[in-house]
Formats: C-alpha cells, sequence, structure tokens
C-alpha cells in the first residue's frame, strides 16, 4: 500500500492512496518507484515506512534527496511492543 501523507502533514487533508502493490520487496517498490515519473519522484521528501530494510534501500536509491523516517503506526507500535509507558503520547510534542 503506498499512501501520500502530504495533506495529512499539511492540514489540508485526509492522506490519499496512490497504489496497492502486492509483494513485499525491495525489487518490488523498486519497479513501483521507477514507474513514476521523474517529477513525482523529484516532489518526494520524506518516505514513511515501516522497518523493512528493502524499502529503506529501494527508497535511498530511487530517490536520495529524501529523507526515511518510520512511519507513525510503526513508530507507535514499535514503542508499545518494547514497554512505552501508558499514555507516553500525551506528552509528545511533533516538530
Amino acid at each position: 500500500m503506498i499512501i501520500d501523507l502530504t495533506p495529512v502533514r499539511d492540514g489540508t487533508g485526509p492522506a490519499r492512496l496512490l497504489d496497492m502493490v502486492s509483494g513485499r520487496s525491495k525489487a518490488v517498490f523498486t519497479t513501483w518507484l521507477q514507474a513514476q515519473t521523474a517529477a513525482f519522484r523529484a516532489g518526494v521528501e520524506t518516505v514513511a515506512m515501516d522497518g523493512f530494510t528493502g524499502y529503506k534501500s529501494a527508497a535511498a536509491e530511487a530517490l536520495p534527496e529524501a529523507v526515511a523516517v518510520m512511519d507513525p503506526f510503526m513508530t507507535t507500535s514499535w514503542l508499545c511492543r518494547r514497554g512505552a509507558p501508558p499514555g507516553w503520547w500525551q506528552h509528545w510534542e511533533p516538530s
């Protein structure tokens, strides 16, 4: 699932689904990125993803100027699995 979070970041609307891609590999994500226009790829500033290294490698190769970050759901899931104290998000201030 490839989603554009730009409207959420900008406060202009909900996230929008860009594509549903079958498979979970570096090759699948690389193929999808290469199928996009050069203008699309140049416009990508941040890539939010789960912790799979294949996605990070594909993004780094196809979008060298973009910053890779862990997506909010995966970050929350990761913190909760590692025993983050209840209510930790009430004290979090996004930058």
